[in-house]
């Protein structure tokens, strides 16, 4: 089984939905833009010298968000434990389509591809973005 797997450090970030100006055209965020171009990076130095996937992929995405200053001690030991779970913003699907569409044409042509995902959040004293694209 082929894979290649890498991680962004830094706050997660998600996709935004695109804005329209009052000429009439849409136009992405800058925020979302910004992340993408981060993602294709980290993608490119990842895929240096292998060959892009050609079939089917399982996309895996782990979300790692920094533990609020406000934690008590309890909070903070099952936040880093996994008994406690990262349940705000942002939306598991536009984190996980951020990433998706950064890694297209770096790792796979097109996330078209994609046949299986696993995007889940978690809290962490080190924030970042874990991905593994599995050729499957």
């Amino acid at each position: 089984m082929t894979y290649i797997s890498f991680s962004i450090p830094g706050d997660p970030v998600a996709k935004e939905r695109p804005r329209f100006r009052k000429e009439g055209y849409a136009y992405t965020p800058a925020k979302t833009r910004v992340y993408e171009e981060m993602v294709r990076l980290h993608a490119m130095k990842a895929m240096k010298g292998k060959k892009m996937f050609t079939g089917a992929i399982e996309l895996t995405v782990a979300l790692y968000f920094p533990i609020p200053k406000r934690f008590n001690k309890e909070q903070r030991a099952k936040a880093l434990s996994g008994e406690m779970r990262y349940t705000k913003k942002p939306d598991w699907d536009n984190a996980g389509k951020i990433v998706s569409d950064g890694c297209n044409k770096i790792i796979y042509q097109d996330d078209a591809q994609i046949s299986d995902s696993h995007v889940s959040k978690r809290y962490s004293n080190f924030p970042r973005v874990e991905i593994t694209v599995t050729e499957i």
